[in-house]
């Protein structure tokens, strides 16, 4: 081999990976998926962490010599603080948010995290003479580029190979009390309305 003077240093040099946590995001894609039985949907949204997250620091991680996140430290053992500029504009899947439209008698409760995901976006349903909330099929006018912070988790799951995959993607959604709706222009595709 010939001698150059490049060196490389993981710590410095390398890949900075997407720390989980909750980061300003907008939704930019919509699907939903009617299971068979046809009571049941399935709720595919796109997220993309929005251009405020510039403001924010998070921890540097790298992968160990195993292929283990890890998180980078400096000589005191305390984790090295990056600026979170190279998040912005990255795009992740939400885990899947089901509504069974007709649940069976004692059954409301599969409805929760629907109810909650949407009140979280900001989304109001209206409410019976009695009192109860009247959950509504949300469309892709209804959420596309409504702001929100999403709680990104690396999720593990086996693929059809059998062999286990880690990804990252929106566990969960907050309100982003100053978060403004993104104008269909910024979305970056044709929107439907």
């Amino acid at each position: 081999m010939l001698e150059t003077k490049a060196t490389f240093n993981e710590t410095t040099d390398g890949y900075t990976y997407v720390p989980a946590g909750s980061y300003p995001m907008h939704i930019v894609d919509y699907d939903v998926y009617t299971m068979k039985d046809g009571n049941s949907m399935v709720f595919n949204l796109k997220f993309r962490i929005a251009d405020e997250v510039k403001k924010l620091e998070v921890e540097k991680i790298v992968k160990n010599g195993d292929g283990q996140m890890t998180t980078v430290d400096d000589e005191e053992g305390n984790p090295i603080r990056v600026s979170a500029k190279f998040l912005a504009g990255k795009e992740y899947q939400n885990k899947g948010v089901w509504l069974t439209a007709n649940p069976a008698e004692g059954e409301g409760w599969k409805n929760r995290a629907y109810k909650t995901f949407c009140e979280n976006l900001g989304i109001e349903f209206p409410k019976d003479e009695d009192g109860n909330i009247q959950l509504m099929q949300i469309e892709e006018e209804d959420v596309i580029g409504l702001p929100c912070l999403g709680n990104l988790q690396s999720v593990t799951f086996e693929n059809d190979a059998g062999e286990e995959i880690s990804i990252m993607k929106v566990v969960e959604v907050f309100p982003w009390a100053s978060g403004q709706k993104l104008p269909a222009e910024e979305i970056g595709e044709e929107v439907p309305f």
